[in-house]
């Protein structure tokens, strides 16, 4: 079995052996931007009380970590692999139980994966060594998200995946960015 085959299989699994009534009422609004607005107001309002100006540059590159996702997931990699979606793809769809309406977009990678995760590692990076367990609740955030679009019928685990690891290494990359221009330890 190739990796498009497991994806495929995977999917099928998932939509016929892992769905229960109140994840099919949750799943939907975990990955709409607008129900996590409180944890970024929390997050941007944490950092601009704490670090003042320092806060500034460092949401100024969580900002950018998120356009560097985006552009890359969005306008670079899926115009150029154009992977249907599974909601589009009419071998898949008789498998799936569609929660919300299908995207007009491709589906690899998964934006919403690659911003989360990119956010999330960006946090991580910058925050970690004062609070060394922020990992737990950053990483499940992410995780809920990106499994919210596998849950939905929006993308395959394995757009996820590579949008998670997308994600990492922009999140890597610009984190240690803040590390190395802005000395945090010293205002946590």
């Amino acid at each position: 079995m190739n990796l498009v085959q497991w994806d495929e299989e995977s999917i099928k699994y998932i939509h016929q052996n892992l769905h229960f009534k109140v994840l099919d009422i949750i799943m939907p609004y975990l990955r709409q931007p607008m129900f996590w607005v409180p944890v970024y107001g929390f997050i941007i309002c944490y950092i601009l009380y704490n670090f003042k100006r320092k806060g500034l540059f460092i949401i100024g590159l969580a900002i950018i970590t998120f356009i560097i996702t985006d552009q890359v997931s969005s306008h670079v990699l899926k115009p150029y692999i154009e992977r249907l979606r599974p909601c589009q793809d009419v071998r898949i769809v008789p498998y799936l139980r569609q929660l919300v309406q299908c995207g007009a977009g491709h589906s690899f990678p998964s934006s919403h994966a690659a911003n989360h995760f990119g956010l999330s590692t960006f946090l991580i990076i910058v925050f970690g060594r004062k609070f060394p367990y922020l990992w737990i609740p950053l990483i499940l955030w992410a995780s809920l998200v990106s499994f919210a679009q596998v849950y939905v019928g929006l993308h395959y685990p394995v757009d996820v995946l590579f949008g998670a690891l997308l994600g990492y290494i922009s999140g890597t990359l610009i984190g240690n960015v803040a590390r190395l221009k802005v000395n945090l330890d010293e205002d946590i």
